[in-house]
């Protein structure tokens, strides 16, 4: 989770509204499918399972956001 929010804040930051995001997010995406060697059906899979199961899921994203936070403290460090 903390890859795919990363890559979608890049898409966002990169990418014009339309067509070119979606050319240019395919990139991103295939790059952390292939980082985390998961098929684009497997990642939707477990996002919908983790959407019906969503104190689970809470927890996974206050874990990604932990993880982001340190990550940023890193970053303002430099």
């Amino acid at each position: 989770m903390v890859d795919l929010t990363i890559s979608e804040a890049m898409i966002g930051n990169q990418y014009l509204p339309g067509d070119t995001i979606r050319s240019g997010a395919k990139e991103f995406y295939d790059e952390l499918l292939k980082r985390h060697e998961i098929t684009k059906e497997q990642l939707q899979h477990n996002i919908l399972y983790y959407s019906f199961k969503t104190d689970r899921f809470t927890a996974i994203m206050e874990q990604a956001v932990d993880s982001l936070n340190v990550l940023s403290a890193e970053l303002d460090k430099k």
